[in-house]
């Protein structure tokens, strides 16, 4: 598929659509199964097209360059994570790295109380996301941000979610 193709399947999965319809009749508790969707879709993909999806997802996420949520995105590429495709995200460890570790964001991150109404690359739920992924696809150097966020984060609540998801993480090996 050419990434223009993987874009629209992409919209589709967003705007509840297409091969995704199914999903409208998702409501409370079973739309929490709608990502389920898109992980069977993305296991249909050819090798080629699942690295080029995920391509336009860490894009959309790290660099906002997609008409989607970039809080969407993010989930999904966590949701990937979950789901073990380690291949696919691997290549873009070093970059996801760099983010997470640079100072200035880590500062951002640890300062972030209310995240309402803000870019979603500036909230600690941002961080909490993009520190998930890079544990699960078995990122060393993820340890030291953490470590900076458990000892400046301001918010007791983004503490109490990045312990426990990282105990969760490193205890079930997710």
């Amino acid at each position: 598929m050419t990434n223009a193709e993987l874009k629209l399947e992409l919209a589709d999965y967003f705007l509840i659509q297409g091969r995704f319809k199914t999903g409208r009749g998702y409501v409370g508790m079973s739309r929490s199964q709608y990502p389920q969707l898109f992980l069977d879709y993305f296991h249909s993909l050819s090798a080629e097209d699942k690295a080029g999806m995920v391509d336009i997802l860490i894009c959309g996420a790290i660099k906002d360059e997609t008409e989607f949520s970039r809080q969407e995105v993010a989930s999904l590429l966590g949701r990937l994570a979950i789901d073990r495709q380690v291949e696919y995200l691997k290549p873009h460890q070093q970059k996801l790295e760099n983010i997470f570790l640079d100072p200035a964001n880590l500062e951002l991150w640890a300062n972030d109380e209310d995240s309402n109404g803000r870019n979603y690359f500036q909230t600690w739920r941002f961080a909490l996301q993009l520190g998930c992924i890079l544990k699960r696809i078995g990122s060393v150097e993820v340890d030291r941000g953490y470590k900076y966020l458990m000892a400046h984060a301001k918010f007791a609540h983004f503490q109490v979610a990045l312990q426990g998801n990282w105990r969760i993480i490193v205890e079930r090996g997710l």
